[in-house]
Parts: C-alpha cells; sequence; structure tokens
C-alpha cells in the first residue's frame, strides 16, 4: 500500500493535489488540503483510507472515469474539530459500487458525503454510505447527500446507515434515485436551448456542480462524450 503524506507547507496554497489512482492508497492526514482522485482504469477493487495525525479540515473530490470498480473508502477522524468533506461523481458504465465508511473517534468533529452518480442502460450503481459515532463521542456533525439519476434501465441502490450511540450529535441522511428533473427541462427548452443541449447541462450541473476542483475540464470532456 502507498502512504502519502498530505502537508500543504509543502504544496502551494492555490494548488489542489491531484492524484490518478490505480491501487490501494494510504493518506496521513495532518494539514488543511483539498485532494482530487481520479479513477481511469476499469475492473478495479481498490480501498483508500484517511488517517488523521492532527486537527485538519480535508476535502476530498474523487471521480472515477472508469467502469466495473468497487471502492471502499475510510476515514476514521480521531483529532478533535476535524472536517471530512467527501465529494463523489461518476457515469456509470457497468457494474459499480462505493462504500464509505466514517467513523468519528474525536468530539466536534463533521462528516459530508455527497455521492453523485448517473446510470447509463443496462448498469448498476450501488452507494453505500456508512457514518458512525461511539458513545461518549459527542458534538459531531454527519451529513449524507446521495442522488442517482437513471438515463435508461438501470439498477440503483443507496443505502444510508447512521451507526449512532450517542445523544449530543446532529445528524441527516437524503437519498434520491430518479430520472431527469423535466421541469428544468422544460423550462430551458422554453428559453430556446434544444433537448440534447440542456440534458447536457443539466447533467454537467448535477456531476460537477458540487465538485471542489477548480480546472474541471478532463471531467467535462467525458461528460460530452454521452450528452453531446
Amino acid at each position: 500500500m502507498n502512504k502519502i503524506v498530505v502537508d500543504n507547507n509543502k504544496i502551494k496554497t492555490d494548488k489542489d493535489i491531484l492524484i490518478v489512482i490505480d491501487n490501494d492508497l494510504e493518506f496521513l492526514l495532518y494539514k488543511d488540503s483539498n485532494i482530487i482522485i481520479y479513477c481511469k482504469d476499469s475492473n478495479k477493487k481498490i480501498n483508500i483510507n484517511f488517517i488523521y495525525l492532527e486537527s485538519s479540515k480535508i476535502t476530498v473530490n474523487f471521480y472515477d472515469f472508469g467502469f466495473n470498480n468497487e471502492f471502499i473508502i475510510n476515514a476514521n477522524i480521531s483529532n478533535n474539530n476535524s472536517i471530512f468533506d467527501y465529494h463523489f461523481s461518476t457515469i456509470c458504465k457497468g457494474i459499480s459500487k462505493y462504500t464509505v465508511n466514517i467513523v468519528h473517534e474525536s468530539n466536534n468533529t463533521t462528516s459530508n458525503i455527497i455521492n453523485r452518480g448517473i446510470t447509463l442502460n443496462n448498469t448498476s450503481l450501488v452507494f453505500d454510505c456508512i457514518s458512525k459515532v461511539n458513545k461518549r463521542i459527542k458534538g459531531c456533525i454527519i451529513n449524507q447527500d446521495s442522488k442517482i439519476i437513471e438515463e435508461g434501465v438501470s439498477k440503483s441502490i443507496i443505502n444510508p446507515i447512521l451507526l449512532i450511540d450517542e445523544v449530543d450529535v446532529e445528524a441527516k441522511h437524503s437519498a434520491v434515485i430518479g430520472y431527469k428533473n423535466k421541469e428544468a427541462l422544460f423550462y430551458l427548452e422554453s428559453k430556446g436551448i434544444k433537448k440534447i443541449d440542456a440534458i447536457h447541462l443539466l447533467n454537467k450541473g448535477f456531476l460537477i456542480g458540487h465538485l471542489q476542483i477548480k480546472d474541471k475540464n478532463e471531467i467535462i470532456n467525458e461528460i460530452n462524450q454521452y450528452w453531446r
């Protein structure tokens, strides 16, 4: 397993950390960081572990370009006042599963899981979101927000799991599986935008709108392959 030390003291503050992943990774985190992860391979099963060494805010932006992949994301938030923001997007082209396990091990910690997926015809996409707070771990904030848009006949599953053994916790989750926003599509068409262009705009906003990435051109290029 590769081990990467993420330290903004060694990286220009106006730069993101971009990693193209093809095997298991472990991040040792002790400074605020914005991490961008791309997977361009297919038929992979990969584990990514995030370990907090000091209190910090970590933003993870993850985009999967591949297909038939299975990812397991583990984050142990073990320092008070730390934040873990996880943003994920993909166009599902096969059978894919993404599991996020977050364990709050210290007081006043925050986790946000945001998943966005679009399934093509004859595909399967699963989001498993697991957030855990043990007894006597107080003041934690947990948010899960997962959405899947089905572009064809597909199997889509979202499993929001909250394992909370403490009263002093703020936790919420949202899980939505559906089709295009017909009202938004109608509005764009009423403004003279062609249907195919309106679908492209909506899908692009859905997949990249939440990502904290400055240069989104590579992701936009992939989206353009399907809706232009």
